[in-house]
Parts: structure tokens; C-alpha cells; sequence
């Protein structure tokens, strides 16, 4: 019987890919009968050529997974006002399409939701992407309306001393994703 576990690393002089792990392997600890060696050696990094991306838009689009859309979209929607773009069904889900400057925010909902939460908790919490930054004209202005929102605040509105009349602030939206805004006071 096989777990279907799929996980590829390097090693000197070829590159590995576990298949199947097996289920006594996965007892046992030890990879070493799953492991399969293909192909050419590892590259080094003096190896890799770059790629350099013909971007199709300049913006960016950040999806958030989230198993209770409709807080979610009371708070970009509604108090946010972002603008909709739309919804769009894809095999398993939707997404909602938010325009943001010339970026997109896209909030996912799956058929079958995703076993593990959203981990709150911001950079202070795991690595890995934790936060994203829009930049705003007024901070002050926008610290007071969350403070006077019941939305979460993380962090109040902070002067950013090397650069006077700048500052920034973290709120979090409702299924604890981190929000650094940043611009004037």
C-alpha cells in the first residue's frame, strides 16, 4: 500500500524524486527503499540560467483561500471597498476577483475545503508569505476607521521615523490573514 506522497530534493551529482512512499517505509523512517535517482546531475547555482518574465500585466494577484467567504467579503468589499471584478467558477471552486491599484485580489473557496485553518499570526507566526502591503494616502485616517470597526488591529498606526510624515500599520482581515498598510499620515 502506498501513501501517494510526492517529495523531490537534491543530492550531490543527481536529482532525486520519492514516487510512492510506502507504508513500512513511512514506519520505519526510512526512504531509502522509495527513493528513485533520475535523470541528469543536480544544477549548481553557477549552472542555472535565469529566466527573465515578460509580465502580461504589472500588477500582481494574491489569492486567499478561505473556508467562510462571506465575512471575508464584508471586510474587502464592503468596509474596504475594493472594487469587484467578478466571480469565477473553476473545476472544485470560485474565486471573487477584487481590483487593487493595478493588482488583483482573488478570494478561493474550494468545493471540498482544506483541511488545515488559515495560520494567524502575521511574519511572527511561520515563515513563508504572511502578510501583503497596500499603500494608502491618509494612514491616519484609516487606523481610526479600523479602530472604530472592530476589525482586528495588530499593530496602531506607527510615524516611520526616517522618513517623516510616513508610517505604516498591520490589521488582520477575518480569517486572520495580515494586512501591512503603509502611505502619508
Amino acid at each position: 500500500m502506498t501513501s501517494g506522497v510526492r517529495r523531490e530534493r537534491n543530492i550531490p551529482g543527481a536529482f532525486v524524486r520519492t514516487l510512492r512512499i510506502c507504508r513500512e517505509c513511512l514506519i520505519d523512517r526510512d526512504l531509502s527503499r522509495c527513493v528513485i535517482v533520475i535523470g541528469a546531475p543536480a544544477r549548481s547555482a553557477d549552472s542555472l540560467v535565469p529566466v527573465k518574465l515578460d509580465l502580461l500585466s504589472p500588477g500582481i494577484e494574491v489569492g486567499l483561500v478561505t473556508t467562510d467567504l462571506a465575512p471575508m467579503v464584508a471586510f474587502y468589499e464592503d468596509f474596504l471597498e475594493l472594487e469587484p471584478q467578478g466571480e469565477i467558477e473553476f473545476d472544485g471552486g470560485t474565486q471573487r476577483r477584487y481590483s487593487l491599484g493595478g493588482s488583483v485580489l482573488k478570494l478561493v473557496t474550494y468545493t471540498t475545503p482544506p483541511p488545515a485553518p488559515a495560520a494567524p499570526g502575521g511574519g511572527r507566526a511561520q515563515a513563508g508569505l504572511r502578510y501583503f502591503t497596500i499603500g494608502v494616502n491618509g494612514l491616519r485616517a484609516v487606523g481610526e476607521a479600523f479602530e472604530a470597526s472592530g476589525y482586528e488591529v495588530v499593530e496602531p498606526v506607527t510615524e516611520f521615523a526616517p522618513v517623516p510624515g510616513m508610517g505604516w500599520m498591520f490589521v488582520a482581515d477575518p480569517d486572520g490573514n495580515h494586512i501591512e498598510l503603509f502611505g502619508t499620515l
